[in-house]
């Protein structure tokens, strides 16, 4: 008999749908969505999370974003370096964005009608 118990599923499952893009007539704001399901519902729901771009120079700032992912890309070749800095941040803001989600998640979320 094993001592370990079973990993817990999770509540939720949640996809990138697509982002981050930029909000039109908002330069200064950011979103991805996300497709949410709940085990308990029939179907999923598409979620937006918005983000400013102040919020994400302020955490690329704390977290030296920029610092760590320039020494990590150092292996790659300079001409293709910039490629890989903008996926980067895209990761990085899907990140932030998903961060944001969970704490909707644990605020309780609701599927529509």
């Amino acid at each position: 008999m094993s001592l370990l118990s079973p990993p817990q599923i999770p509540l939720f499952r949640i996809t990138l749908f697509y982002g981050p893009e930029t909000i039109e007539g908002a330069s200064d704001t950011i979103h991805c969505v996300f497709n949410v399901k709940k085990r308990s519902w029939k179907g999923g729901v598409q979620v937006g999370v918005l983000i400013e771009r102040n919020q994400i120079r302020r955490l690329e700032k704390k977290l030296a974003f920029l610092s760590w992912i320039e020494e990590h890309l150092q292996i790659i070749p300079s001409d293709k370096r910039e490629a890989y800095v903008k996926l980067g941040y895209d990761l990085f803001i899907q990140f932030i964005c998903f961060h944001k989600l969970e704490t909707f998640i644990q605020q309780g979320i609701k599927q529509g009608v």
